[in-house]
């Protein structure tokens, strides 16, 4: 059976702050989701660590600590509906599962998570975009993966969505990568499936 999509949620997320954190009227409502918040935070800072603004422009290791940082916050963010599970247990309710919600973007992180971890590593390219922030103008680095959508539909998990589904999710992940980076879009998106585990 093929997964149910609301494709009309696929909308773009905020900017991302100068200081990355949790949402902090979210961390604040997850305290009692202890082993969620935990996982979060984990989503946070490899999602730092990949995300982290460099001169360093040619050093290989450096693209080599970004994909490692990608797999480690790919990781967390699969981990978080297993943490859920546990916290809402312990508050006697239940949590839903990232696949049983409706969220496209939900989706589409879970499915680059397959393809980073059971295919191939997604490479890491840059780019830059001019930012302000309290009037002070900089350059942002952007941290992309320019094949993700042959990386997306690499999976068998990608069988599980109608195809036109599939399409616009990649051709999302595709265009919102581009905006403030792949590690942006995956803290998001760790924040969003967060924000559906509480009343």
């Amino acid at each position: 059976m093929l997964r149910t999509l609301d494709i009309s949620k696929l909308a773009s997320f905020v900017a991302p702050s100068v200081f990355r954190r949790i949402d902090p009227i979210l961390e604040k409502r997850l305290l009692r989701y202890p082993e969620t918040l935990e996982r979060l935070g984990g989503v946070v800072h490899f999602c730092a660590r990949m995300g982290h603004q460099s001169n360093d422009e040619k050093s290989s290791g450096s693209t080599q600590d970004r994909r490692k940082f990608l797999r480690a916050a790919l990781a967390e963010y699969a981990s978080l509906d297993e943490a859920a599970t546990i916290d809402a247990a312990a508050a006697g309710t239940t949590a839903p599962k990232i696949l049983a919600l409706d969220d496209p973007r939900l989706h589409i992180v879970r499915l680059l998570r397959h393809a980073n971890i059971h295919l191939a590593v997604s490479p890491i390219d840059r780019s830059s975009r001019e930012a302000t922030w309290k009037d002070q103008d900089f350059t942002f680095q952007i941290f992309y993966s320019p094949g993700i959508g042959s990386s997306v539909r690499g999976t068998d998990q990608a069988a599980k969505y109608r195809a036109d589904d599939l399409t616009k999710m990649i051709e999302w992940i595709e265009t919102e990568q581009m905006e403030w980076g792949l590690d942006h879009l995956v803290f998001k998106t760790s924040e969003l499936y967060a924000t559906n585990l509480l009343p």
